[in-house]
């Protein structure tokens, strides 16, 4: 998971107009979100607009995270199904 140097925070009036990507507080959001519910919010309707806004580039870091978090055995909601529906939405 990439994160943005804490003295460049990304707003509406910083992010270039063609920037096709979601803010780092989104992406951090939606981590919490699927590492806290899993597959159970992955289709809901605060879910879906929000990885809409993802880049193909976010969409592969999530994928990471979530393959990260599965690995550590922690989040017992981050299951290979989870990884794997995430997979064919990216």
């Amino acid at each position: 998971m990439r994160r943005s140097a804490p003295d460049t925070i990304e707003t509406p009036l910083t992010k270039p107009p063609n920037a096709i990507r979601a803010a780092q507080s989104t992406f951090d959001a939606v981590v919490w979100v699927l590492r806290t519910y899993g597959t159970a919010r992955l289709a809901d309707a605060w879910m879906l607009p929000r990885l809409a806004e993802f880049s193909p580039e976010q969409m592969k870091d999530l994928i990471a995270a979530m393959r990260r978090l599965r690995a550590s055995g922690r989040w017992p909601n981050v299951t290979y199904e989870l990884v794997a529906k995430l997979e064919g939405m990216g």
